[in-house]
């Protein structure tokens, strides 16, 4: 009995021994809650539109694919730095110089923390974009912008329907002609993009604040053309964008463009009406930003990305969307062509 008892004391002793701190179930567990404070805001949509993909079209081997697609989008990633922190450590040889390694990653964390609460991550991480070749941040989610993606996401949003908005009164702006438009943002321009209908367009709705401007409507609207842009001022793909957009609004506002900037909220900070106006006065958006922190002109417009463009002609109708960064030729064209056509 005591040679049994000593031979599993020293198994036990044995595996303690190899055991590592947060090797554990409970480690594990703390280590993926924290990780979940961080990571959640941003995977909680992404989860629910898959999680509504699959309700909607029931069972299937393509909603079973779709889960298992995003399911190793999430876990690759994370699977690699466990992986390598993992063979980091192991080659520091001592646990001196592991305990360092370990030391040196939590004031990492920390100063990423900090970096995150003042709001000057977005600057780095503008800064290492404005590094990167061109191109490059646009090229994560060029898939979206791929004929056969395009195609189907027009077939979701010809089935939009929408109520005729009421109130406010139409204005009619002069229709210039190709020739009498201000030079191009761009310096060169494809010839024509190809307009769609893709129905009326929707009212402002449940717009709790607006920024540089009075209320607007977009009945009110009629006769000039409008562009709706769906952003949040921590998004760093609408930090992206930004610099076109307002060059844009400086370009065409006095030819009849009128520019409406929807700050839809994705984080709890992005939500506080004063966190809002800094933003804009720091990134010196003049034209109108309407605040739609219930998500109300989000749900009307059928819209699910950040930043998302609308691109409206004179008589009210959405001949143009686009989603993300890029092809700003192509929307500078947009612009152009809806500019002259008559209401």
């Amino acid at each position: 009995m005591g040679c049994a008892t000593s031979r599993a004391d020293r198994r036990v002793r044995a595996r303690l021994a190899g055991r590592r701190p947060g090797d554990g179930l409970v480690g594990g567990l703390v280590l993926g809650g924290a990780i979940g404070l961080v990571w959640a805001p941003c995977v909680g949509p992404i989860m629910a539109g898959v999680i509504a993909a699959a309700a909607i079209h029931g069972p299937s081997a393509e909603t079973v694919l779709i889960a298992l697609a995003y399911v190793a989008g999430a876990a690759v990633p994370v699977a690699i730095v466990a992986g390598w922190d993992r063979r980091a450590s192991d080659a520091m040889g001592g646990a001196a110089r592991r305990g360092r390694l370990r030391r040196a990653l939590g004031v990492a964390m920390l100063g990423t923390a900090v970096l995150v609460t003042t709001g000057l991550d977005l600057t780095v991480e503008n800064g290492v974009a404005n590094l990167l070749p061109a191109g490059w941040s646009g090229a994560l989610v060029a898939v979206e912008q791929l004929p056969d993606i395009q195609r189907e996401l027009d077939l979701l949003r010809t089935d939009r329907s929408s109520t005729p908005p009421a109130g406010g009164r139409a204005t009619v702006a002069a229709t210039p002609s190709p020739g009498d438009l201000p030079a191009p943002v761009a310096a060169s321009l494809p010839s024509n993009v190809a307009l769609e209908d893709l129905g009326p367009a929707p009212d402002l709705a449940g717009i709790e604040a607006w920024i540089n401007s009075d209320p607007l409507t977009i009945r009110a609207l009629r006769g000039r053309v409008v562009l709706v842009e769906f952003w949040t001022f921590a998004c760093s793909n609408c930090i992206h964008v930004q610099p076109y957009v307002k060059a844009w609004f400086d370009r065409y506002a006095s030819a009849g463009l009128v520019v409406i900037g929807v700050h839809t909220p994705e984080l709890s900070f992005e939500r506080d009406l004063g966190n809002v106006r800094d933003a804009v006065a720091k990134a010196d958006i003049r034209y109108p930003v309407a605040f739609d922190p219930a998500y109300a002109t989000w749900n009307a417009y059928r819209n699910g990305y950040w930043p998302a463009f609308f691109f409206i002609d004179r008589s009210g109708r959405i001949r143009h969307m686009h989603v993300g960064e890029g092809d700003y030729d192509g929307s500078e064209q947009v612009i152009r062509e809806l500019l002259s056509q008559p209401a």
